[in-house]
């Protein structure tokens, strides 16, 4: 799945959307844009976090990716 949260003006929002729900199948992956508003409190712990930062280098379209886990 893929959550883009780039709209959500308000944290508690998120509760109204069925983003919790997406994480019943355990084996799923679920691809969060703009996670960072999302309030920590509400990440599960046992989720398993990885960021990836996208840099423009140019405007060939050439990327700097930056994966890092959590």
């Amino acid at each position: 799945s893929h959550v883009d949260l780039y709209r959500l003006e308000d944290p508690s929002d998120i509760d109204s959307t069925g983003f919790w729900e997406l994480f019943e199948n355990e084996k799923g992956l679920i691809f969060i844009e703009w996670a960072e508003r999302i309030p920590i409190p509400q990440i599960p712990l046992y989720w398993k976090k990885i960021s990836l930062d996208f840099d423009f280098l140019d405007k060939e379209n050439r990327r700097k990716i930056t994966f890092q886990i959590l």
